[in-house]
């Protein structure tokens, strides 16, 4: 009975420390790199396309992300930015409105926006 008490106590002790190793390597993987921080903190840069007209998408603007492009549709944007290929610096939130008839680009909220 005696080395069974043991072996259920090592064997809890040794679950126990594996926790907590396994705990850490989440820590230490979920911390983002210097990159994804620049992009969740500031600006992401953008570039103003308007070629998507035929799409239902007045204004885009199209965003490469970790080497994949992406389209966004912002909700509202000064026309001093509607300009094909202007170069700009964005600050954005994904919002969860409909996409209506622009339905190759997901729509952002512009929090900021800078020209680059």
């Amino acid at each position: 009975m005696r080395n069974a008490t043991f072996l259920i106590l090592l064997v809890a002790i040794f679950a126990f420390s594996s926790c907590k190793s396994n705990l850490d390597e989440t820590k230490t993987s979920s911390t983002p790199d210097e990159k994804s921080m620049d992009q969740a903190n500031g600006f992401t840069e953008a570039l103003v396309s308007l070629k998507y007209v035929e799409q239902g998408c007045n204004v885009v603007l199209v965003m490469t992300i970790d080497n994949i492009e992406t389209l966004y549709r912002p909700l509202s944007l000064d026309d001093d930015y509607k300009v094909d290929g202007l170069k700009v610096k964005v600050n954005y939130t994904l919002s969860r409105v409909s996409q209506g008839d622009c339905l190759i680009a997901n729509p952002v909220v512009i929090n900021k926006i800078e020209k680059f």
